[in-house]
């Protein structure tokens, strides 16, 4: 299934890590789409003017790349700047689908301040691909979070899972790769029957698993959306397994991709802009703190 149809690959001072630049390449041949390698100066050249360092990195870019332009349509872009500002306005101006950025961790005061994968996923308008540099040339393992409230069923079957849905099963399909779907819940009530209840012990195991029956029937029914989206023969054949962890969404996510040995991680965010996505930050910007592999990350 094709997805993406102008992706952008955007590093900063150079071309990137040579596999995250392998899997651009391979994710655009794929899909059939253009794709557009913008490499951004953000320091300043040291003996040469800001001009001739433009021209340099260009004559390098169109070397490393001359090998690559029957695969898919591929373009060269060199900008000047801070590279999460350039990178959104080139999605502005060309419309990208996708933009890929191999992740480099940030300082505390830069992640305090947003860095520029949190930047990206904060105001980027389209998924973005935070890819390690260990990236692999080949996906083995998908790990899919999916979220939603078990108490409002309108927040199951939502544009934004059926799109993740679709974008985790496309890529697994594509790689061969073992898809996995996880869903983290809890019981928040736990403590108010173990206080309140005159059976504490018996009411509140009763509970507890009357809120995990609720979370897997959720979980359930996106499968089934993914059964529906795929066909039968298409989703038999990827068998999706189901995980279910009860605990902190950030740390259970975490564990489960280092359990699995994950290569890539698919979620939703809620992108928070402003002061409160400063302080506050969502699951995906925790998660990229010590991130377990590559991440995928869409929003609403």
């Amino acid at each position: 299934m094709k997805r993406f149809k102008n992706i952008l690959y955007v590093i900063a001072d150079g071309i990137g890590p040579e596999h995250a630049l392998a899997r651009a390449l391979t994710l655009a041949h794929n899909n059939q789409a253009s794709l557009t390698v913008l490499a951004v100066l953000t320091t300043p050249p040291a003996g040469e003017s800001q001009r001739e360092a433009v021209a340099r990195l260009e004559r390098t870019l169109k070397v490393r790349l001359a090998a690559h332009h029957e695969c898919c349509a591929l373009h060269i872009e060199v900008r000047v700047g801070a590279l999460a500002r350039e990178a959104l306005r080139q999605i502005e101006q060309c419309g990208h689908d996708l933009v890929i950025n191999p992740a480099q961790p940030p300082e505390r005061l830069e992640r305090f301040l947003g860095g520029d994968d949190r930047q990206l996923l904060r105001n980027s308008p389209c998924p973005v691909w935070l890819m390690q540099p260990c990236e692999r040339d080949n996906y083995d393992t998908l790990l899919l979070a999916l979220d939603y409230d078990p108490a409002r069923p309108e927040t199951i079957d939502t544009p934004l899972n059926r799109r993740l849905l679709t974008l985790a099963s496309s890529l697994a399909l594509s790689d061969f790769a073992t898809l996995h779907l996880v869903h983290v819940w809890d019981a928040p009530a736990e403590l108010l029957f173990r206080v309140w209840s005159d059976a504490p012990d018996h009411s509140t195991r009763d509970y507890i698993e009357s809120e995990r029956i609720r979370h897997r029937r959720g979980l359930e029914a996106l499968n089934m959306v993914l059964r529906e989206t795929l066909g039968a023969k298409a989703h038999d054949y990827l068998a999706p397994r189901l995980h279910l962890p009860r605990g902190l969404a950030t740390e259970q996510i975490r564990l489960l991709a280092d359990q699995l040995d994950a290569d890539l991680v698919v979620m939703g965010t809620a992108a928070r802009r402003g002061l409160t996505g400063l302080l506050i930050g969502n699951t995906v910007e925790a998660i990229l703190d010590q991130p377990p592999c590559s991440v995928l990350a869409v929003r609403p």
